[in-house]
């Protein structure tokens, strides 16, 4: 299964105001992220988990999910009532989670993660979908490639989606589509 809605829920609005208390102390950056969890170490917690582990960094310096354990300490407390309540509700250990912001008309490439991921729609339209890619075996033995689109709605549940398989993003609407998204750490 490519995408699994949990049955825990979070109030959306609270999120939002928490979101926006977030923006107060810092921005959206050069990738439209900020990051909730960062490095013991980090120069800048809000900065310190966003983008990708694989670009920029050597096999020798790249930092793993589990060394972003520490919680910013100015998350909201609600937020961060909501991220504790989901570890214990899907009984497991997070690395970084992140706001992830994509704007209008702009997506992600196929590409891959080395982790499933949950998502909280904070902000969608109906145009913004996240698409898995599927191998199909003809009779003559060629894998023509296919691919299912979904749409999560903004709903109040928290999303586990299987982001190890082939993937992309593309926000096709007139608005930014924004998700808070937690990195499942495996076992």
């Amino acid at each position: 299964m490519f995408i699994r809605r949990t049955d825990f829920k979070t109030d959306v609005k609270k999120i939002t105001q928490d979101l926006d208390v977030i923006l107060s102390l810092t921005d959206w950056g050069r990738t439209n992220q900020i990051g909730l969890t960062h490095r013991p170490q980090a120069l800048d917690p809000w900065q310190d988990s966003v983008g990708s582990l694989f670009f920029g960094y050597t096999q020798a310096n790249r930092p793993r999910e589990q060394d972003f354990n520490c919680l910013n300490s100015q998350t909201p407390d609600y937020l961060v009532q909501q991220i504790n309540g989901l570890k214990l509700h899907e009984s497991c250990e997070l690395g970084r989670i992140r706001f992830m912001k994509l704007p209008p008309k702009t997506g992600l490439s196929v590409h891959y993660d080395t982790e499933t991921r949950y998502h909280l729609v904070i902000q969608t339209n109906s145009a913004a979908y996240i698409g898995v890619h599927h191998a199909v075996r003809n009779s003559d033995s060629t894998l023509p490639t296919t691919s299912i689109t979904y749409h999560m709605p903004c709903d109040g549940h928290w999303y586990e989606v299987d982001t190890t398989r082939q993937h992309y993003v593309y926000n096709g609407g007139t608005e930014d589509r924004i998700h808070l998204v937690a990195c499942k750490l495996n076992k």
